[in-house]
């Protein structure tokens, strides 16, 4: 296998392809240099080299980052995928987290349309579907580890019916959701909101929301 590789190593040059599609020159003027079976060692090591290194700076401003905030002996205590979990959280939405961490303005937990908008996040969103709705209304795709939220998710009654769609307050990681009086409208108006109404502030998913209702009216007239 190494012999073949080393023949069919005879047609490359002493270059390498970088991650963002530019050829890096392992050795000077290494384009005009050709891998040989009596160079091909050489070639392996350094093309191994090149890719193994080619994020070195960005790492080490990554690291620079992070031991601004947290100690690197603190850091070292912590798996990679621990460090993650920190810092990102967990990809997989707990909607009973995020239910007790939510809080209510002008409707209360008991409300019929509350019960039913739960309902949906547990029985009728897939988890893509609730890191859809998690980014309409907060610009983020995962929630915050434990129960010691800063900012908790709030649910603000707004007008419309189960004519209106949603929208949403990123920067108050608020959802202001019309009183829909039955499941099927609830998920239908919900779902298209946070597939299709996807600016990051309350007035652009306002008037993407509207734009949309209008479509919709403008579907009734033509049929």
């Amino acid at each position: 296998d190494r012999l073949d590789s080393k023949r069919l190593a005879s047609g490359l040059d002493f270059t390498v392809v970088g991650s963002d599609g530019r050829v890096l020159e392992l050795v000077p003027d290494g384009a005009s240099k050709k891998v040989s079976p009596e160079n091909y060692d050489e070639f392996m090591k350094l093309a191994k080299n090149a890719r193994l290194n080619e994020f070195k700076i960005q790492c080490a401003a990554i690291r620079r980052g992070l031991t601004a905030v947290v100690p690197m002996s603190a850091l070292a205590l912590l798996t990679h995928e621990e460090l993650e979990t920190s810092i990102c959280g967990v990809h997989e939405i707990d909607v009973d987290l995020l239910e007790r961490n939510t809080a209510y303005g002008g409707c209360k937990e008991s409300d019929a349309h509350i019960r039913l908008f739960w309902r949906m996040m547990r029985e009728a969103f897939s988890n893509e579907d609730r890191i859809r709705l998690l980014q309409f209304a907060w610009a983020r795709s995962r929630l915050p580890t434990g129960d010691n939220w800063r900012e908790r998710f709030h649910i603000e009654m707004t007008k419309g019916g189960d004519n209106a769609f949603p929208t949403a307050h990123t920067c108050f990681f608020m959802l202001q959701l019309p009183a829909y009086t039955n499941y099927e409208t609830m998920c239908q108006k919900v779902k298209y909101a946070i597939t299709h109404c996807t600016a990051i502030d309350g007035d652009h998913s306002y008037n993407a929301a509207s734009h949309i209702e209008l479509e919709e009216m403008e579907g009734d007239d033509d049929e």
